[in-house]
């Protein structure tokens, strides 16, 4: 009885492949595995090892020591006359710029 509703949904799920409707002629690689029975066929010393017991938790492995304060920081003053740089010198986005350039219009020549 499983075994024909297994291959009703194949033939709903998948009518357009042909390989799945072979219907009786169906081979066993087409079937697939349950759960656990790939465990029943292996032997007993290859099977993989039990789980060790998890260790006992006390409050002091849990619970964290508190922060502590926050705490302003001491603001540095700027020399007088200088200000903050807004971004990169004019000199570099040029010189940048320019390698690009360069290489696109090369990027042809190399070609033939």
């Amino acid at each position: 009885m499983r075994n024909n509703l297994f291959n009703l949904h194949l033939r709903w799920t998948h009518a357009g492949n042909t390989c799945l409707k072979l219907g009786d002629k169906m081979p066993n690689y087409f079937i697939p595995v349950q759960v656990g029975g790939l465990l029943m066929a292996m032997q007993p010393t290859v099977l993989p090892p039990a789980l060790a017991p998890l260790p006992v938790l006390d409050a002091s492995d849990v619970v964290e020591p508190p922060l502590p304060p926050a705490s302003l920081k001491p603001t540095v003053a700027s020399p007088p006359g200088t200000q903050p740089s807004a971004g990169p010198p004019r000199r570099l986005a040029a010189a940048f710029l320019l390698s690009v350039a360069i290489a696109m219009l090369s990027g042809p020549l190399l070609l033939f």
